[in-house]
């Protein structure tokens, strides 16, 4: 393993080397720098409703704003076409999370060029190859991404957001290699410290269709990745899992496209046999996938109406049966203008009685929301490289 370790971290340097040595002096020119704000809001009002077998119905009403987030990006022209930058953004975790009122998601530096980025700071983590078209990016989380096995509690941002350096290599802006090394967020124990030391690499292979030509191929989006963990207990196996994915479209029809969705991933447990509380679901040897069919109608190149529906599936391989989750929704979003949507999304989730017990929720869970989602973004001087804020959110209509 240790040769991995230097193996990924050779990558990683040559890339930023690479980079630095193209960064020459040659060409300066006093270009104004670009200044980018975006803003996604969130809001969804709705009811839970929790059943167990022999005990009545658990009912909540729920005022949602969780995923709402605030960006600013400032970026440079540097020599040679490169561009230099970082990132900050702000969000509204989950209510039940332990981070407080607001939690700071993206806080990175980024040197990019046609065929590289190299990101070093807080960002997303490299946990799924495809994005499934929920409401929020954690609503199928169980499903939909690797787990975090350093986390003991259930905050969903543990499992989506860590401190990270990454590269990715591009080729004619489709076919995508990257490898990264991440700190995944840990939960001190009692009278404990937060180590920030890494403890996660991996690397991602994909193809992604050019987003101008995406509706128009049947492939979409096709990958496979791969990720280890340093778990510090030397007594247990080691943790790793993988991943692979596609997009395909079913339909390429401008106006009515319908496009198939599927990811699963295999992670390799730790060798543990109980699922005694939340922190045991993550490390245990465990299967999981997502299905999606999207159907999306397009009036005058903008897409007006979308439906999903989306199946998740997980098995915990524990003891002579195994335990079990599974996850069913349906939602619609409307497009009322540019940046504005209203939607309305249905979930039912069920769970096994061992993951009940360490997850601490009722065998079967519905939940109904209704949403409105505005979206915006402001450009200052917008530079060659072309990116919107808005892409490291979760979009529903990608």
């Amino acid at each position: 393993m240790t040769k991995s370790k230097h193996g990924l971290g050779i990558f990683i340097v040559s890339s930023m080397l690479g980079a630095l040595a193209c960064v020459s002096p040659a060409d300066t020119q006093d270009i104004e720098p670009e200044l980018s704000v975006g803003a996604r809001a969130v809001a969804s009002a709705g009811v839970d409703i929790g059943t167990d077998p022999g005990a009545p119905e658990e009912v909540a009403g729920v005022l949602d704003f969780s995923d709402t987030a605030l960006l600013v990006r400032g970026q440079v022209q540097l020599f040679n076409e490169w561009l230099g930058g970082s990132l900050i953004g702000i969000q509204f975790p989950d209510s039940d999370s332990n981070l407080g009122v607001l939690f700071v998601h993206q806080a990175n530096v980024f040197l990019q060029a046609q065929w590289l980025d190299i990101r070093a700071g807080r960002t997303r983590i490299q946990s799924s190859i495809l994005e499934i078209p929920t409401l929020r990016d954690d609503d199928f989380l169980p499903y939909s991404d690797t787990l975090n096995p350093f986390a003991t509690g259930q905050t969903t941002e543990d499992h989506q957001y860590g401190n990270v350096v990454e590269a990715t290599v591009n080729y004619e802006s489709q076919y995508f290699l990257a490898a990264h090394a991440e700190h995944l967020f840990l939960t001190p124990g009692d009278g404990g410290s937060v180590d920030f030391s890494l403890n996660s690499y991996g690397a991602t292979l994909a193809y992604r269709s050019i987003p101008a030509r995406a509706d128009q191929q049947v492939v979409r989006t096709i990958g496979a990745g791969i990720n280890y963990y340093d778990v510090p207990d030397d007594t247990l196996a080691p943790v790793w899992n993988v991943m692979a994915g596609a997009a395909l479209n079913v339909s390429t029809d401008p106006v009515h496209l319908l496009d198939a969705r599927a990811q699963v991933i295999y992670a390799h447990g730790d060798g543990s046999t109980v699922l005694a509380d939340a922190n045991s679901t993550y490390r245990t040897r465990n299967v999981r996938g997502a299905l999606t069919l999207r159907y999306q109608y397009t009036e005058a190149e903008l897409p007006k109406l979308q439906v999903a529906l989306m199946g998740g599936y997980a098995r915990y391989f524990q003891g002579a049966d195994g335990e079990e989750t599974a996850s069913l929704a349906l939602n619609g979003f409307y497009n009322l203008g540019y940046g504005f949507q209203i939607g309305a999304q249905y979930q039912v989730s069920l769970a096994t009685m061992q993951i009940r017990a360490a997850l601490g929720t009722p065998e079967v869970v519905h939940r109904a929301e209704l949403a409105l989602v505005f979206s915006y973004e402001l450009v200052v001087n917008r530079l060659p490289i072309r990116s919107s804020i808005l892409n490291v959110e979760h979009g529903y209509i990608p």
